[in-house]
């Protein structure tokens, strides 16, 4: 039974009504959803404090622009294992690499996080913070989560309009619980955010080492580059010949060609992808090893004769593959910006 005496005064009451049903559970997923700034993380929090006394407890951090559980860009599944003040003090037992702090840009891969780690818990109860983005595509993003996710109970903080939409939305996947926003939230513009995750992405990188992973015992997923066949030169001097463009190297799988260039020079040859070779610098990588997200790191450079990656990260486990993620992000935290879809 719940010992509302050893829970703070401050909490309101309706958090600890919920805190209650979630025991009278005995088990379940808790989806918890709501606009931004209305206390989602805060509520996570609360439940992954308080429920270990009941159970065991996982919490899976899917918000990937202002991530708890580092690191920005995945989503991560950790387990309460002691007591703790944030969540970033968790340690992650699982990432799934999105590769962009905006989940608008990539629904699929937000959706399929979900699902994988949803399929490597192992607990009690398991809750999934979500991010802030409900509306227009963030709605069918819910509605995919949810589906995906299989929720016993659905928390949706707010009382705007659009969270009763997201509540209908969401009634027919499990038992739907509105809350009031939370009065201890306070709202961060746009620009603090960023700040925010800048200090993020400085702490996740601050112990880093620049490591060297070899083409030929990686597997590459997110970019045409490094395919099936390396051009020979004289392919390569045609390319040259043919769109004046300083070619860096090359690669042709089902009869498609794609070639690293120097320059930014912008003309279309629908036979031939162009990368710039610039546009690499800083990406953010997605590091694999025995089927699963490690980590990231930052690539700072390829080299193209030796079949080279040079990569900056914290991640010291064995890595078999990497996927190439849309961000450009330096290790002070410094967001350069976001390639275009389909560039790589």
């Amino acid at each position: 039974m719940l010992n509302k005496a050893e829970i703070g005064g401050d909490v309101p009451e309706d958090r600890i009504s919920l805190l209650e049903h979630i025991v009278d559970m005995g088990s379940g997923r808790i989806m918890i959803t709501g606009p931004v700034d209305s206390g989602k993380t805060f509520l996570t929090t609360f439940l992954a404090q308080n429920l270990p006394s009941f159970g065991t407890v996982e919490v899976m951090d899917s918000d990937v622009g202002q991530k708890s559980i580092l690191p920005p860009a995945t989503i991560t599944l950790a387990s309460v294992t002691a007591s703790f003040s944030s969540l970033s003090s968790l340690v992650p037992k699982a990432h799934y690499f999105v590769g962009t702090v905006a989940p608008e840009e990539h629904i699929a891969e937000m959706v399929a996080g979900v699902s994988f780690l949803s399929r490597m818990a192992n607990s009690d109860y398991l809750i999934l913070d979500t991010t802030g983005f409900i509306e227009g595509n963030g709605l069918r993003l819910k509605r995919l989560k949810a589906e995906v996710f299989g929720p016993n109970l659905i928390v949706v903080i707010g009382d705007s309009y659009s969270s009763e939409r997201l509540a209908r939305a969401l009634s027919d996947l499990g038992e739907v619980v509105r809350l009031s926003p939370s009065s201890h939230v306070i709202p961060h513009s746009r620009d603090e955010r960023r700040t925010f995750r800048s200090m993020k992405w400085t702490a996740y990188f601050s112990n880093s080492r620049e490591i060297e992973l070899s083409l030929k015992d990686i597997r590459i997923f997110g970019t045409d580059l490094f395919g099936e066949r390396e051009m020979s030169a004289e392919e390569l001097k045609l390319v040259e010949k043919i769109t004046g463009w300083k070619v860096l190297g090359g690669w042709e799988s089902g009869g498609k060609y794609t070639v690293l260039k120097a320059g930014e020079e912008r003309r279309h040859y629908p036979s031939i992808k162009a990368i710039d070779f610039n546009s690499l610098g800083n990406l953010l990588l997605g590091l694999i090893g025995n089927g699963r997200c490690l980590g990231l790191g930052i690539l700072k450079w390829i080299n193209i004769r030796e079949g080279i990656l040079h990569v900056l990260t914290p991640v010291e486990e064995r890595i078999d593959g990497v996927i190439f993620g849309r961000m450009r992000v330096t290790e002070t935290g410094i967001e350069l910006g976001l390639l275009p879809k389909n560039v790589l």
